[in-house]
């Protein structure tokens, strides 16, 4: 099966859909060329490095909430791209969100740690690969997952 990766359309959706279902206006795109940059990473990541979904996916999160392609929601945008890429992809994410949010907020301060280059950022990717491989499992027939109010996935019946 072929990965299916999100279109920046479909994440503009995801976003404005989160923060419509918490009561606050959908913020506007402040940039989209950062947004598909970000999903651009993502691919490049499968086609020329062969990562993995998990990695796919921990790359997803980090891209997006790094960005900052909205005003507002940019990590909660991240946190439910993460979701709805492994649920295309034929896959659950079963970890508690808050764990998925503080490893987002470390990847941030991984990223601005001076002279060192890429390396905080890459070890903070593979931490969170690592914990993603470990909380995800595959999709059990006949359920699909519902973006909630809560930011919080659920899966329910088809």
């Amino acid at each position: 099966m072929a990965t299916r990766y999100l279109s920046c359309e479909e994440v503009v959706e995801l976003h404005d859909k989160i923060l419509q279902r918490q009561g606050v206006s959908p913020q506007p795109l402040r940039s989209r060329d950062a947004l598909d940059g970000a999903l651009a990473r993502v691919e490049h990541l499968a086609h020329y490095e062969s990562s993995s979904l998990a990695e796919q996916a921990a790359a997803l999160a980090i891209s997006i909430s790094q960005a900052q392609a909205f005003v507002d929601g940019n990590k909660r945008t991240g946190y439910m791209a993460l979701i709805r890429f492994l649920d295309l992809n034929g896959f659950v994410f079963t970890g508690d969100g808050l764990h998925l949010a503080k490893y987002l907020e470390v990847q941030a301060f991984l990223s601005q740690i001076a002279g060192k280059g890429d390396e905080p950022s890459r070890l903070g990717r593979e931490a969170l690969t690592i914990w993603i491989e470990s909380v995800i499992q595959p999709k059990t027939q006949g359920y699909r997952v519902v973006i909630t109010g809560s930011v919080s996935p659920s899966q329910q019946p088809e």
